[in-house]
């Protein structure tokens, strides 16, 4: 008889196991991360789209609640998006191993060696997070773009719709990533007898220059397109007529 000791399934599950919690560890540090990432980003375009104007997101009530929900529609966005992206990489590789060409050019990169050497999940795990990576900057970018766009179109005097996750879904899957919008004023008035409205805002109210931007707690935020400057009025002595463009039926000219 020799000396070996039998190897007991415990002892063969225990890597397993090892393994998993690695797994797991990795999996909720990258969220963390990814999380705090994603809020940040929203955060950056907002204020990318209120600096254009002349103004930041405190000014029309965009505090830590208001951004952490609409990170959440990019979060799910991304998601998504990186999960497809690994299993496609990730099936177009285990095919490609059956083929002798790409085999062989496979086995002269560092990385596929490395990843071949792992089991099936951390091989997926792996380009999961290297699709995360790739899909945070790419939105990055795409979503400061698309913030200064938008600043541009009120600048410009178009009214402006907040930015949803795709063109659409809005009727089916109500996220929004930037809940930004700048809606026409088709009438403004004084609340209170004997004040009048502002001659500056009067004017631009009827050229057709005057945006709603937003409000915070005791103001509202206007915007004239033609001399681009932005005003912080009181909200309890001026009262608004807007347009409402996302709505189709809307025939207001400044809709168009």
């Amino acid at each position: 008889m020799s000396g070996e000791t039998p190897t007991t399934s415990d002892d063969s599950a225990k890597p397993r196991r090892s393994d998993s919690k690695d797994l797991l560890a990795a999996a909720v540090s990258i969220a963390t991360l990814g999380s705090a990432l994603i809020y940040g980003l929203v955060a950056l375009g907002y204020s990318e789209f209120y600096r254009e104007l002349g103004i930041t997101p405190r000014d029309v009530g965009v505090e830590v609640g208001k951004t952490l929900g609409d990170a959440v529609g990019l979060a799910v966005l991304l998601t998504v998006v990186s999960f497809l992206l690994a299993l496609l990489v990730y099936s177009v590789w285990r095919l490609g191993g059956r083929s002798e060409r790409l085999r062989g050019f496979g086995q002269q990169l560092r990385w596929t060696r490395s990843l071949a050497a792992q089991g099936r999940l951390k091989q997926f795990t792996a380009l999961f997070v290297a699709a995360s990576v790739l899909s945070f900057l790419v939105a990055a970018i795409a979503l400061r773009y698309l913030a200064n766009t938008r600043a541009d179109d009120v600048k410009k005097g178009r009214p402006v719709e907040p930015l949803r996750i795709g063109p659409g879904l809005g009727d089916f899957i109500p996220l929004v990533v930037l809940d930004v919008h700048a809606d026409p004023v088709f009438a403004i008035a004084a609340l209170r007898a004997g004040e009048g409205v502002p001659p500056e805002l009067d004017d631009a109210q009827k050229n057709g220059d005057l945006f709603y931007i937003g409000r915070s707690t005791g103001s509202a935020v206007l915007y004239d397109a033609a001399t681009q400057h932005s005003f912080v009025v009181p909200a309890t002595s001026l009262v608004f007529e807007l347009s409402n463009c996302e709505t189709k039926h809307n025939s207001d000219k400044a809709c168009d």
